[in-house]
């Protein structure tokens, strides 16, 4: 991700570096800094405005009369005491990451926390995440507001008139962050790299969302030793064998060397998958697939077993993908989900035989 001028956060890539600018565009919101700069003061007070309407909607924000903020307290990223003055003022605390994610009950820990230092306030926790993430891996919206990189960008974008070279260094980084992200739009696949794909794949969640019957698991990455790739999982349904029970899947692959949409199973309890599950499924997609709907599917490598498996590769025509495409090779996002929806009721019919 390279802007045209050299930019401080190609240099300064770590979550600290993100803290501290978040902490300075804050501190800006405090009253007493509004006659000194006021393009600033109108910046840090409509971002700390945008982020306590996470919490209480944007007609319901309090009116702020002080502002302090303070990184690193208790390990919590950024903490920042609202109106001071108040006994019950507020305390928003926030939790700031890049590329990684929260860990269990990260957020919790800092609330309680928080409770013990400021009994009498009001504790407004949040989740600042610029990376692209899958919504299954944000923490849910009752544990606490969040606020993505478009969210910072809409904010951002509203005052280019600071003058501020922070400012306009992360407004920038942002920018080209979620340029390369939406790149899929325009690129042919041949041609994405890992921030177009991840654009796809939230795409695709927030498409399946809207609907229950996708029931998708969201997406991640995988390494190994021949690169790794991002996974996209979706359509579960259950196969049941007695004494356990078997999930079955579709999954994307999507990487440097690998596109394919596969059928898989998985296994959370007993000795997990084994081989000759394996091979009934297979024959049950094979039967299914000469029933003429279009789909084939081959026999996804080496069965191996253990906890998750694939079965099958599932393929289409038009070059056999299941990524639709259009003039240039562009993807067309209509006829991809309509491709993956006729996978997802292929692979629950073989649940039903």
């Amino acid at each position: 991700m390279n802007s045209n001028t050299p930019n401080l956060f190609e240099y300064s890539t770590k979550e600290l570096a993100q803290d501290a600018v978040l902490a300075y565009i804050l501190a800006w919101a405090a009253p007493a800094y509004r006659e000194l700069h006021y393009s600033l003061h109108r910046l840090g007070t409509a971002m700390l405005h945008a982020l306590l309407a996470t919490k209480f909607g944007e007609s319901e924000v309090p009116t702020v009369t002080s502002v302090c903020v303070k990184t690193q307290v208790d390990r919590i990223d950024l903490l920042v005491r609202i109106n001071d003055e108040n006994e019950d003022g507020l305390v928003l605390l926030v939790e700031d990451k890049l590329g990684t994610h929260e860990r269990p009950k990260q957020i919790e820990r800092y609330v309680e926390t928080a409770k013990k230092r400021f009994p009498n306030r009001e504790i407004v926790p949040l989740y600042v995440k610029t990376g692209n993430t899958s919504r299954q891996r944000l923490p849910s919206e009752e544990e606490c507001g969040r606020f993505l990189r478009r969210d910072l960008l809409d904010v951002l974008d509203r005052f280019r008139d600071t003058g501020d070279t922070v400012v306009d260094n992360i407004r920038a980084h942002l920018q080209v962050w979620e340029d390369a992200t939406n790149s899929y739009r325009h690129a042919p696949p041949s041609k994405w790299n890992d921030h177009a794909r991840e654009g796809f794949y939230s795409e695709l969640e927030n498409r399946m969302t809207s609907e229950d019957k996708w029931d998708s698991w969201g997406w991640d990455y995988v390494s190994n030793p021949a690169g790794g790739f991002r996974w996209f999982a979706f359509g579960e349904n259950t196969i049941k064998r007695e004494p356990y029970e078997t999930t079955i899947y579709l999954q994307i692959e999507l990487g440097a060397d690998v596109n394919r949409l596969t059928v898989r199973l998985s296994e959370k309890k007993g000795p997990g998958i084994q081989k000759p599950l394996m091979y009934e499924v297979l024959e049950l997609l094979e039967e299914n697939a000469r029933h003429g709907d279009g789909i084939k599917v081959n026999k996804a490598g080496r069965f191996r077993g253990g906890a998750t498996g694939a079965v099958a590769e599932v393929k289409f025509g038009d070059r056999n993908c299941y990524l639709a495409r259009k003039h240039g090779g562009i993807i067309d996002m209509e006829a991809t989900m309509q491709r993956l929806d006729r996978a997802r009721q292929f692979v629950s019919k073989v649940v039903h035989l």
